[in-house]
């Protein structure tokens, strides 16, 4: 909103490009300033709360993001769920940690826990506000056991893909396959809107959380006593 003149200004609203090229440019920020505290909101399994993390909520970091894509807003207010932040984070932290990372070491890894979703008698709101953020975190879950999945089944093409520019054709290869993975990864009974974008963030979220992961415990077979 502009603030230079007393007559009012609408509030501009963003193509979907530029708009997550914005949250692009908020979360390499963020990783910049608070990468330690990034990476923990990242890899934290515990919740799906927000609250140990406030720090992330950097209003420099969102006034340079919108300065970075050219916006002549004085005043800007950006808000985002909470699976555009995990995932435009878990981007932004790979964009400097996937060239080393072995892929083959991620189907290997030890299985990772889901968030736990918060029960209804602890959220605070109206009941539209509580069914709202419960209907966001299930949908959250979904992306964790989609992801994992996913990665799992087929580290080298997830690489790929996160390697690969929105809309290349190496995207799109790698993303043909995926395919096979996208259609098993899916929990039964679900629905996902897979989207390009949603895609990259959930394969970058599950590629960064294994990669940090310990190896799977392998079983020793039984000493035979004679």
């Amino acid at each position: 909103m502009r603030t230079d003149s007393r007559i009012p200004h609408p509030v501009e609203h963003y193509s979907p490009e530029r708009a997550q090229q914005i949250v692009h440019n908020f979360a390499s920020c963020l990783v910049k300033r608070r990468r330690a505290l990034a990476s923990a909101y990242i890899l934290d399994r515990t919740s799906l709360s927000f609250d140990k993390y406030q720090k992330l909520a950097d209003s420099g970091c969102a006034e340079d993001a919108f300065t970075d894509a050219n916006s002549d807003a004085d005043v800007v207010e950006l808000g985002m769920g909470g699976d555009a932040i995990r995932f435009a984070l878990a981007e932004a932290l790979l964009a400097t940690e996937i060239d080393t990372i072995n892929p083959a070491h991620l189907s290997g890894a030890a299985q990772l826990p889901v968030p736990p979703i918060l029960p209804w008698s602890a959220r605070q709101g109206s009941a539209q506000v509580r069914e709202k953020a419960m209907a966001d975190d299930q949908a959250m879950i979904l992306w964790y056991k989609f992801g994992d999945c996913v990665v799992r089944d087929n580290p080298l093409a997830s690489r790929t893909v996160l390697r690969s520019a929105l809309g290349s054709t190496d995207e799109a290869a790698a993303m043909q396959a995926l395919m096979p993975d996208f259609n098993s990864c899916v929990v039964k009974g679900t629905q996902l809107s897979l989207n390009r974008v949603s895609l990259h963030g959930a394969l970058a979220l599950a590629y960064y959380s294994l990669a940090h992961a310990p190896a799977a415990a392998t079983t020793k077979p039984a000493l035979s006593q004679r």
